[in-house]
């Protein structure tokens, strides 16, 4: 509710807004003013992606590379704080189940309706005590948009970004031509996150 309404610009398709995004006031300015006389090919940042899940509860889902811009303007109720035990989870299995998440975690989420997208958010300062920790040091907040499941999460991170987190945060060495080939619900351990120099890091920043 904090975020101006008219930074959001989108593009329809067959009837429908498939993608939004979002740019500064200043932008919005400049394309208000020259009206058609300007011809807009691309701009802003994909903050938001029409979900495929029939009857969702949101029409759509965050999107990864917006995940610094809508942070700040997020409840507590959709940024979920996670140690690293529910990180490892998160990137090494795919769609995991909430059961395999911590019991706060799992009371958090809860209070979250399904087919809803939350940030799940590592702080290494807070967990610097946690037992287990990544294998590379992290000095920024690590934020992976993730869609609510009936009883499991589902990180909106691709290939490359999940190959590049386990590399970081697990130690994990990929070839960039390996498939994930799923077993029991897990990735193997050819798969992904970023770099962690920057206030809030999201996948797409690796």
């Amino acid at each position: 509710e904090s975020m101006l309404g008219r930074g959001f610009l989108s593009r329809m398709e067959n009837g429908m807004f498939r993608t939004v995004y979002y740019v500064a006031d200043s932008v919005r300015q400049i394309m208000d003013y020259a009206g058609s006389r300007l011809r807009v090919v691309n701009t802003g940042i994909k903050v938001f992606g029409r979900s495929s899940v029939k009857e969702a509860g949101c029409a759509y889902r965050l999107v990864c590379e917006g995940v610094p811009q809508l942070l700040p303007h997020l409840g507590d109720k959709y940024v979920i704080e996670v140690p690293f035990a529910d990180l490892k989870t998160l990137i090494e299995h795919v769609n995991p189940l909430l059961s395999l998440m911590s019991e706060e975690t799992q009371r958090r989420v809860s209070k979250v309706a399904p087919s809803c997208s939350v940030i799940m958010c590592y702080d290494p300062a807070k967990h610097a005590d946690d037992e287990e920790k990544p294998f590379t040091r992290l000095t920024a907040l690590l934020s992976i948009p993730c869609w609510r499941g009936g009883a499991s999460l589902s990180a909106h991170i691709n290939k490359s970004q999940l190959r590049s987190l386990n590399h970081r945060v697990l130690g994990r060495v990929a070839d960039k031509n390996s498939t994930f080939k799923l077993d029991n619900n897990a990735r193997d351990s050819d798969s992904v996150a970023i770099s962690a120099d920057s206030p809030a890091v999201c996948a797409d920043d690796a």
